[in-house]
Formats: C-alpha cells, sequence, structure tokens
C-alpha cells in the first residue's frame, strides 16, 4: 500500500469506522496523519488495512470516549479522547510507537529541572494515565486488551448477579504485569469473576479459581505470568 504522506480529517459517525482503502486513489488509510473528529456515546473501533503501515492519529471527538486502533482481525491500541499518538500496524496487529521513555526522565519539575534525556517546564509534563480509566458494565463481560490500566465497575443501579470473565492468554495475550481493577459499588449484585482456562490465585490465601465480588468490593488483578494472575483486595471470596 502507498503512502501519503498527509493529514485527513474524518468525521466520525456515532459507530466504528472502517478506512477506506481504494487501489490508485487518495483514499483515507493511505494517509500518515489522521485526525478524527465527531460526537461519540461510546468507545469506537478505527479498522486499518492489515499492511505495514505508520499512522499519527488525533482524537478530537467529543463525548469523552477512546478510539481503539485495529485491524479487522489482529489486535489493537487505545487512543484516549483528546490523545494524539503515533501507532504502526505490522501487517497484522496494530501497535503503540513506543511504550518506553528514558530511564533518567524527570516528570513534573515545578523549577525547569530535567534529566539527560528528560522534559522541562515550570508547569511539568505528564506521562501515563493520571487516573483509572472507567469501563461500566451491567451485563455479564468479558475483558479485552484495552481494559488494561482500567477499572471494570458495577453500577448500584444494576442489582442483577453477573459474570465477568478474564480472558485466556491464548485468546487475549496481555502482558505481563498488566493490572485490571473490577469495583462493585455498594447496592449493585454481586460478581462471579471467572477466568478462562488460566490461574486465578487469591492472595493471600492461595485459593485458585473462579471468586465472588460481594458488593461493594474493590479488587485488583495482575497478570504475572502467561497464563497466571494474582487478585487481592477487599469484597472477595
Amino acid at each position: 500500500m502507498s503512502l501519503f504522506p498527509g493529514y485527513a480529517s474524518i468525521a466520525m459517525s456515532d459507530a466504528d469506522k472502517t478506512l477506506t482503502n481504494l487501489e490508485g486513489a487518495s483514499d483515507e488509510a493511505r494517509y500518515m496523519f489522521l485526525r478524527f473528529t465527531g460526537t461519540l456515546t461510546a468507545n469506537r473501533r478505527i479498522f486499518v488495512p492489515a499492511s505495514s503501515k505508520l499512522y499519527f492519529v488525533v482524537n478530537d471527538t467529543s463525548g469523552d470516549f477512546s478510539l481503539v486502533v485495529k485491524t479487522a482481525s489482529g489486535s489493537g491500541v487505545e487512543v484516549r479522547n483528546g490523545a494524539a499518538v503515533i501507532v504502526f500496524c505490522d501487517g497484522t496487529n496494530v501497535r503503540y510507537g513506543f511504550t518506553q521513555v528514558p530511564s533518567d526522565l524527570v516528570v513534573g519539575g515545578e523549577d525547569g529541572e530535567t534529566g539527560s534525556g528528560g522534559l522541562d517546564g515550570t508547569d511539568g509534563a505528564t506521562v501515563g494515565y493520571l487516573e483509572i480509566p472507567q469501563n461500566s458494565q451491567s451485563a455479564d463481560y468479558t475483558c479485552v486488551l484495552e481494559d488494561s490500566g482500567k477499572h471494570i465497575y458495577h453500577p448500584a443501579g444494576d442489582t442483577a448477579v453477573r459474570t465477568w470473565t478474564i480472558p485466556a492468554n491464548a485468546s487475549v495475550a496481555y502482558p505481563i504485569g498488566t493490572a485490571i481493577t473490577f469495583l462493585v459499588d455498594l447496592g449493585a449484585g454481586n460478581i462471579t469473576l471467572e477466568i478462562a482456562s488460566d490461574t486465578l490465585v487469591l492472595a493471600p490465601s492461595g485459593a485458585t479459581g473462579t471468586r465472588t465480588l460481594n458488593a461493594p468490593a474493590s479488587v485488583t488483578a495482575v497478570k504475572v505470568a502467561a497464563t497466571r494472575w494474582i487478585i487481592s483486595g477487599s469484597g472477595i471470596v
């Protein structure tokens, strides 16, 4: 696929978007710089061709929702509302352009302090989430790759017992170190938290298998090996 290293502004409808990809024509997937606008009521997916390509993606949509840039059958990455992110397709999956910063980077220097590879400024700078983004669920739910670093929330308005599932590594290969928090609000129905074929270890007891989150509950699961998670918190049995 050839490349137009130019800029395209794409107005989103409130739905997933597949970039146009026409041979011999100036279409959306050929541009390197993509800005998305429009009003969203939920997180939406941007489908790109399964071809090696670099993209600069800007999420300027309204509604405070994320865009997930991915191929039709591969995994993808999240571009949060208001963010500008470098991503690339490796021919199968879409990945972040970089995921590390220099070890001596100083962030948030009040007097413009720097590291040898650092950032400066009187107001400092930020890297990563300043909060734990929410994914509210009032139904049975299976976690997805984009839930890494987020909290899955069961609101008080849903009094039904629900089943939430951490998928097997074979279907969703979360990186080791992934953390997902599960919150059940006071008055909400209890949550049955299960894991598909992999091992979920409760700390500190060492018990394994399906757990129940009794409202109110706050627990965090951390992936420590390819098929092993450790979970701990309050309200879990």
